[in-house]
């Protein structure tokens, strides 16, 4: 986890801004270019990007830090790919969307945690975050969705569920 922001080293910033740009929008990028036009040309495809709950960050979000502007500016550019992509291939039957899903527990979470708390995460913010696999659950049936069936529908379905450490999938208590 790379922390940047505007009051930091000149001597760095150049450099930390690249290591954004490269992990947060050039393979996106590259990998989009790549299977666009065959997509368009088949008249048909699926294009889903992973944004970040910082896109849509409510007032009290705890892990708000000055220390993230090339990273927010990076995940703000994927939003501008969204955009372009959709207008470009919409027309030509290619969906192109993101998803903004909220803190999901990796590495890069715990360490961000750490620097910003000056702590390790607590049990209870670790089990408050979304685990991989269930962002997953999220993901995988939506290019297999017919144009007309809701993604809401996958998707509340899909937050219903919780999947617990050992991967066993159970319904969530209301």
């Amino acid at each position: 986890c790379r922390f940047t922001n505007a009051l930091g080293p000149w001597e760095t910033a150049a450099d930390d801004f690249d290591f954004h740009v490269g992990t947060n929008l050039r393979g996106v990028y590259l990998c989009g270019r790549a299977v666009l036009p065959a997509m368009a040309e088949r008249g048909r495809g699926h294009v889903v990007i992973i944004g970040t709950d910082h896109l849509c960050r409510p007032d009290d979000f705890p892990y708000t830090s000055a220390a993230l502007d090339a990273y927010d500016a990076t995940k703000w550019g994927l939003m501008g790919l969204v955009n372009a992509w959709a207008n470009a291939a919409g027309t030509r039957g290619v969906r192109v969307n993101s998803i903004s899903m909220g803190a999901t527990d990796s590495e890069m979470l715990r360490g961000f945690t750490k620097v910003a708390t000056g702590k390790e995460p607590t049990q209870e913010a670790i089990d408050s975050w979304m685990r991989p696999e269930q962002l997953g659950a999220l993901l995988v049936p939506l290019p297999l969705q017919h144009f007309r069936q809701p993604v809401d529908h996958h998707i509340e379905e899909a937050a219903d569920q919780q999947t617990d450490h050992e991967g066993q999938r159970h319904q969530k208590s209301r």
